[in-house]
């Protein structure tokens, strides 16, 4: 995954991003403080899915989009989280029956 930055990161950033979605993961799961956990997660998402555009032989094996590479399932896994935090943030309270 480091490859797909443009700039040297060493061995730190897969563990930091590892906690980065952790956080976020467990920050919206919560609902505290969405105001500010939607701005972060959008930022994340935007860099995760920047793959697809920067450098996509990266993500796809042989420039297919039915075979991902270990970076292509981490774009995937990210709209499932995409997909979730829409679940979380958009349902509305309904009172017990």
């Amino acid at each position: 995954m480091t490859s797909t930055i443009p700039f040297h990161t060493g061995g730190w950033v897969v563990p930091v991003l590892g906690g980065v979605e952790v956080v976020l993961g467990l920050w919206i799961a919560a609902g505290i403080g969405m105001r500010w956990a939607l701005p972060v997660l959008f930022g994340h998402l935007l860099a995760t899915f920047g793959v697809l555009v920067v450098v996509p032989d990266r993500a796809f094996q042989d420039g297919n989009p039915a075979l991902l590479t270990m970076e292509g399932e981490f774009v995937i896994k990210n709209l499932v989280l995409l997909a979730a935090v829409l679940v979380v943030t958009t349902r509305t309270a309904r009172p017990h029956r």
